[in-house]
């Protein structure tokens, strides 16, 4: 903490989490090069508790894809060279949000896999995206 510039509340929080945790954290790096280390802190401390590890397909290429894909997701996880995290959450979508999420723009993406990511776990994708496609109903049958 004394060679990364990080926020009092954030240090803290580190300091109060287990061993085990803080190892986690700290075997993901410094910050140094962070434009925002408490953010980058505060981001790991989460994913230490939540169980991500460092080796978990962030950073990763991804893997190739299997079974029924969605063109839209695997053109652009190819495009953008996104990582093995970001491939696995458009994959794992159900098929509606997959289609929302294959039209986001990534071209001025700095880091493509972190922008998107960010953008699937944001409320406003998750409310736009809540709906299912509608279905019609004629005398009881779907149109």
């Amino acid at each position: 903490l004394t060679l990364n510039s990080v926020d009092p509340e954030a240090g803290m929080q580190l300091r109060q989490m287990t061993p085990d945790l803080q190892r986690r954290v700290l075997e993901r790096g410094d910050l140094s090069h962070a434009r925002n280390p408490s953010a980058v802190l505060i981001a790991r401390m989460r994913d230490a508790k939540a169980g991500v590890k460092a080796t978990d397909g962030l950073g990763q290429p991804a893997p190739p894809p299997v079974g029924d894909c969605h063109p839209g997701i695997e053109a652009m996880i190819a495009r953008y060279s996104l990582d093995a995290r970001a491939a696995q959450m458009l994959r794992t979508m159900p098929r509606h949000k997959q289609d929302a999420a294959a039209a986001i723009d990534l071209s001025e993406a700095r880091r493509p896999s972190a922008f998107i990511m960010s953008k699937l776990a944001s409320v406003q994708f998750a409310e736009h995206t809540s709906l299912q496609p509608a279905t019609l109903t004629v005398f009881g049958n779907q149109v």
